[in-house]
Parts: structure tokens; sequence; C-alpha cells
């Protein structure tokens, strides 16, 4: 699996699959990263995602699922990966049709996005540089989240 929001942060996948396994950064070519009010990547020619690649178990994809509200607030694409000279299927989740507004995500989830891209080598300008981010915005529903 391809993560570039909150599943990149290591100590959030170790509670929501305990076996999956980080197997390092992958560039997802001609995507953007972008927020609405979560991370979305976007089709967009010439630029690049970061992401973090994890061998995952069929439970954790089960779990994601649920956490990401599959089918219904994010959907699954799936892109060919190398890894050590073998080429593999990796799935990523993308946000549905009807998701367009771009938008800030809350200081909590940002520090998450953080954490992860600094645990991973992930270049974390990404994050500041995306569609949708605000330096200092502070979203009315920060502390329902803390």
């Amino acid at each position: 699996m391809l993560a570039y929001g909150m599943n990149s942060n290591i100590e959030q996948m170790a509670k929501r699959c305990p076996n999956a396994v980080s197997l390092g950064r992958y560039d997802l070519k001609n995507h953007r990263l972008v927020f609405r009010g979560v991370a979305d990547v976007e089709v967009s020619d010439g630029d690049v995602t970061q992401c973090v690649l994890w061998d995952i178990t069929d439970q954790c994809e089960e779990n994601l699922d649920a956490l990401e509200n599959y089918p219904f607030f994010y959907g699954k694409k799936y892109t060919t990966v190398t890894l050590n000279g073998e080429m593999r299927t990796a799935m990523y989740y993308k946000m549905t049709e009807g998701h367009v507004n771009y938008y800030p995500p809350n200081s909590y989830y940002r520090s998450m996005l953080e954490e992860g891209y600094k645990d991973h080598g992930l270049d974390i300008e990404q994050i500041y540089g995306a569609e949708g981010f605000e330096e200092d915005y502070e979203c009315v529903y920060d502390s329902f989240y803390r």
C-alpha cells in the first residue's frame, strides 16, 4: 500500500495495522498532494508525490478500509511499483468523486503527517506546498482530535 497522509505515520499504522511493514519511500509519479481537510492526491502531469510503501496484510487492509470509510469517502486506486527489481501492484486511497474543494488539515493531523514524513525521509515541504495547506490554520475542531 502507498501512504501519503496519516498512514505515513509509524505510530498510527502500528495501532491500525500491527503487522504492517514499512518498505520505505516510493515516488508516485504524475500525482500531487492536496488537502481537502485531510490528504488526497490528484493526477498532475510531471509532479511526484512522495509516499510510504507498506507491506500490509488482508486484515490490515480491512482495518484501513473502515478507517478511510471505503468506498464512500476514499476509493482505491492501483499502480505498479518496482521493489528490489520486482514489479508489484500497490493500492492507494483516493478521495471519491465530489470531493473537490481544497481546505487545510487541522493541527493534529498536520503534526501526524510531519512525524510520518520525517520518520520515512519524505520531503516535509511536500506538505507545506500542497494545494489547500495554510501554515497558520487552526481548525475549530482541533480540540476534538486531541
